[in-house]
């Protein structure tokens, strides 16, 4: 049986949402830990919520490699499971906005900083 992609199923909207968070930060844990063992460094959940990282260049470039790595996977998993070219953007901004409200609730205040040099200042 053949059902169409654009009725409104609010179970399955859900459903994708939750889908997709899933696997950006399956797909960034398992990312920021394999450079973290290449590279020598301990693992910390603050890798992936927390702007601190960026204080050292390596943390920095571990951080900003795991998540390009985690984007192209999600590009290509967002395409499996919404199935629909007019809602990836809607999908994809989703899939951030849920990081930025976890990261304000593990950092207990609103990210202000984008960038940080690598000296912290």
């Amino acid at each position: 049986r053949h059902e169409r992609m654009d009725v409104w199923d609010p179970k399955r909207i859900i459903s994708q949402i939750l889908t997709m968070q899933f696997i950006f930060y399956a797909v960034l844990f398992v990312a920021i830990a394999f450079f973290d063992i290449f590279s020598g460094q301990e693992f910390f959940i603050g890798q992936v919520f927390t702007y601190d990282v960026f204080t050292s260049v390596q943390s920095a470039w571990i951080s900003i490699t795991s998540l390009i790595m985690d984007s192209i996977t999600c590009a290509f998993a967002l395409s499996y499971v919404v199935q629909s070219a007019k809602k990836c953007l809607d999908f994809s901004a989703t899939v951030f906005l849920f990081h930025l409200m976890f990261s304000w609730i593990y950092m207990k205040s609103f990210p202000t900083r984008i960038l940080v040099s690598a000296k912290g200042a």
